[in-house]
């Protein structure tokens, strides 16, 4: 006789193979993920930048079935393709290299010579301001104006997860912390969209190089489990797995009940082809309104959630 909990993970697996099978069809056969631009006149264009294939990438890493592993390893390749010298990437090619898409690509790509042996890492601390926080690009001629070179809290964890607990970004998690407690996240996010961008990029920073941001533990865990009762009731199941994936990170389980809901809430969403809606993620610019959003991205997110979910009910 099947009890609830292997009817359950059954339905979950046959979901993850979908989501997978979705994967191979949308990512292109070099490795790019697609993501589609939305400026402010509501028209799209569909990009392929190096962060969604990143953030794809990292969301992989929990599934070990063949085929999720030749996906990782193909995109993982083509991130490396297009370093530029001395490790730097860039979002768009008529913007200049940009921590966010330089740390998330340099996590992916640790086996890259110029990653192994820290070659951007000077390039990388030369931009920080005086208070010894990590502006957004990389501007390195006074020709090329950027005047929302401002600081988002979730590019400087994201610099934090690559370069790890050091005195250098010491500044950066203090400043951090110091949003958190004070609960002022939200107001602080320059390229994000919501707050689950910065806990989900806190806890893989608190999961890849402890310990830092160990003194935020208690509270994140806290904020992510409101937010994610928040989301769904709302319905966002991009925004539910990340939720399922910080938590798990920061080594939480799930009461099965709630567990339960999490579930239906996930495989109700996705859609007959395997994948699930992709929701406006980053912004363009403060003086550029538009937003970006990815079914890849979002389609490896509930993946991943669904991996691990399945690991907790086994």
């Amino acid at each position: 006789m099947h009890t609830t909990a292997s009817k359950t993970t059954v339905a979950l697996k046959h979901a993850r193979r979908k989501a997978i099978k979705r994967l191979q069809y949308l990512v292109r056969p070099d490795g790019a993920w697609p993501s589609i631009c939305i400026d402010s006149s509501g028209q799209t264009s569909q990009e392929f930048p190096p962060f969604t294939a990143a953030q794809g990438s990292l969301a992989l890493m929990s599934l070990k079935l063949p085929d999720a592993i030749e996906l990782r390893t193909r995109t993982q390749q083509y991130i490396q393709q297009i370093c530029e010298y001395p490790g730097l990437w860039r979002y768009w090619q008529k913007l200049p290299p940009d921590l966010d898409d330089t740390s998330v690509c340099s996590i992916v790509s640790r086996t890259h010579p110029w990653i192994i042996l820290g070659l951007n890492i000077q390039r990388i601390l030369g931009q920080r301001d005086e208070h010894g926080l990590f502006r957004t690009w990389m501007v390195t001629s006074p020709d090329f104006k950027v005047e929302w070179n401002t600081l988002d809290p979730v590019v400087n964890a994201n610099v934090v997860a690559y370069l790890g607990d050091h005195k250098w970004t010491q500044p950066a998690q203090r400043w951090i912390e110091q949003l958190i407690i004070d609960e002022r996240e939200a107001d602080a996010l320059v390229f994000y969209r919501q707050p689950m961008d910065l806990y989900l990029a806190l806890a893989r920073a608190i999961w890849l190089v402890p310990p830092a941001f160990c003194l935020l533990e208690t509270i994140l865990v806290e904020r992510i489990f409101s937010l994610l009762k928040i989301e769904l009731a709302s319905g966002h199941a991009m925004r539910v797995a990340q939720g399922i994936v910080a938590l798990d990170l920061l080594g939480e389980t799930f009461e099965s009940s709630f567990r339960n809901r999490i579930v239906v809430q996930l495989l109700e969403s996705q859609s007959p082809q395997g994948g699930w809606a992709g929701l406006d993620i980053w912004t363009r610019s403060p003086e550029s309104p538009g937003s970006f959003q990815s079914e890849a991205l979002a389609t490896a997110l509930c993946a991943d959630a669904i991996e691990r979910l399945i690991q907790q009910i086994q």
